[in-house]
């Protein structure tokens, strides 16, 4: 499960995995320590994993060791000038990635347990023709690769909101898996004519237990008609 993010990005954007276990608050500066302050363990825990891996891979980018990752108002994380980044965690995983804007405009991750997504679920997360696509998959396979089609969707959703600062429903993004270890979504709704219709592509791995997907947008997409970002 080591390096479950690696295969999912290019070599110029940095990843760090670890099991959130391994931290502690201590490890904090007084500005993270005061967003995670009435948080439950478990919270601060992942919290503080993310938080640690951000400040090494920021710290080989070229960035003060002091510097605080804070949020903005939107709980979105506030990365230095200059850099762009995504983290996600579960409770026995966490993975940070982060690129200079010269080479990425935005990423995305997103970590899920590989366990089935519940059916009555199913309807919430899909559209029509990724329901039909799942009905036309072996049986066994169709919980996990429901939970499959939630974490692209997350990850989407991540690489694509501090570019459009667009909340998005499931419904906005029709997703298409390439049982390679691909994926393609389609952005359907999205906050008018500018962007509807536009496509991203990510790439998925299953291992360990866990699901993992990841996005590079690239400077560019706005010429390559991957996502026309607002000037």
């Amino acid at each position: 499960m080591r390096g479950l993010f690696q295969t999912l990005f290019d070599d110029d954007v940095l990843v760090g995995e670890i099991d959130p276990r391994q931290v502690t608050a201590s490890q904090l500066l007084p500005g993270e320590v005061q967003l995670i302050r009435h948080a439950v363990a478990k919270r601060k825990r992942e919290f503080t994993a993310g938080r640690v891996l951000a400040r090494l891979l920021l710290t080989r980018l070229g960035v003060a060791p002091g510097f605080e990752l804070l949020m903005d108002d939107d709980r979105a994380p506030r990365w230095p000038e200059g850099f762009v980044g995504s983290i996600t965690h579960v409770e026995r995983w966490a993975a940070v990635a982060v690129a200079r804007t010269d080479q990425a405009i935005s990423l995305g991750c997103d970590l899920e347990v590989d366990q089935p997504l519940a059916q009555e679920e199913w309807s919430v997360v899909c559209g029509p023709r990724e329901l039909a696509w799942l009905e036309a998959q072996p049986r066994e396979r169709r919980g996990r690769l429901a939970k499959l089609l939630f974490s692209a969707k997350e990850t989407v959703y991540k690489a694509q909101y501090p570019l459009t600062r667009t909340v998005l429903e499931f419904g906005d993004v029709e997703v298409e898996i390439d049982a390679g270890g691909g994926f393609e979504t389609m952005l359907e709704t999205i906050s008018g004519p500018r962007h509807r219709g536009s496509v991203l592509r990510g790439r998925w791995r299953a291992d360990g237990g866990l699901i993992a997907t990841a996005m590079t947008i690239r400077p560019g997409a706005r010429t390559a008609g991957s996502l026309d970002v607002p000037e």
